[in-house]
């Protein structure tokens, strides 16, 4: 019996590669085939100190679940509860 037709199988979040630290009050969008992190909160809860915030802009590649999270150009700025949007295949970013 020929092996089964891998192309018609269901890929699912866990097949992904995780971020490479654990996180919170991050923005994320989709745009394309490339999911996009910009952000985040590392510390204790209720911890405001910069140093708990990530500053990395991150992309994901969505078509290969084997893709590795790769670092995408950043203004270098800790931030926590950033919104991304996509307007006309372009995504912009704000932050709270």
């Amino acid at each position: 019996m020929p092996p089964p037709d891998q192309s018609s199988a269901t890929v699912l979040p866990s097949d992904y590669h995780r971020l490479p630290e654990k996180s919170n009050a991050f923005g994320a969008a989709v745009l394309g085939d490339r999911l996009y992190v910009h952000g985040g909160h590392i510390g204790d809860a209720h911890n405001s100190s910069s140093d708990a915030l990530l500053r990395g802009f991150r992309r994901l590649d969505l078509g290969d679940p084997q893709a590795l999270w790769k670092d995408v150009n950043s203004p270098n700025v800790p931030i926590q509860q950033s919104s991304l949007f996509v307007y006309q295949g372009r995504s912009t970013a704000s932050a709270a």
